[in-house]
């Protein structure tokens, strides 16, 4: 990385609120989608074999725990991401942020770190690795940043210190050498 990359920014609620959406939706891999449609695709199959079971009078009792099963892991797939946002907007509201003056965001030295300021003063701070990028989002003036651990850093666009085009660059040129080294260690 040739420069530091930084923008300063009032964060919000609603940022943070968003930060975790857009990282739901980012982080989403093809494994958790293809997961997602077996299940489906499972509980359907459970059902046929359950009514056949029943039609010819033979024990039922495995097919359905099994469909129960398939029905608590769809269930579960669909509310957890509406409960870690109300948890998350709970945690948010917790932190008062409108005490937090501003937060700097910044790329350095292979690290993303955001700094929430009080004072003049750093009074809260996330660091991630920058070999654990995997995506990003552009939306509303905003970059979420997003991480292999579910943490997303965020840019204002307004306030970033270099082109929104060499911003672009660096993040998708770091995020293919983390899918090479990802790839090549497997």
């Amino acid at each position: 990385m040739k420069e530091n990359i930084s923008s300063q920014f009032k964060y919000t609620v609603d940022l943070g609120l968003e930060a975790t959406k857009t990282t739901f939706k980012l982080k989403k891999t093809k494994k958790d989608n293809i997961v997602h449609i077996l299940v489906v695709v499972f509980m359907f199959v459970m059902v046929g074999v359950l009514i056949w079971d029943i039609v010819r009078d033979a024990s039922f009792v495995i097919d359905l725990i099994i469909l129960i099963a398939l029905i608590g892991v769809e269930i579960f797939n669909l509310v957890m991401p509406k409960i870690i946002m109300y948890n998350q907007k709970k945690f948010l509201k917790q932190l008062n942020l409108a005490e937090i003056e501003y937060t700097i965001t910044e790329i350095s030295k292979n690290k993303c770190t955001e700094s929430y300021y009080k004072n003049n003063k750093v009074v809260m701070q996330n660091v991630c690795e920058m070999s654990t990028l995997v995506a990003y989002q552009i939306k509303d003036n905003y970059a979420f940043v997003v991480f292999n651990n579910f943490a997303c850093a965020i840019f204002d666009l307004n306030t970033l210190n270099i082109s929104l085009e060499d911003f672009n660059h660096e993040l998708d040129t770091v995020i293919a050498k983390n899918k090479l080294t990802k790839t090549n260690k497997h």
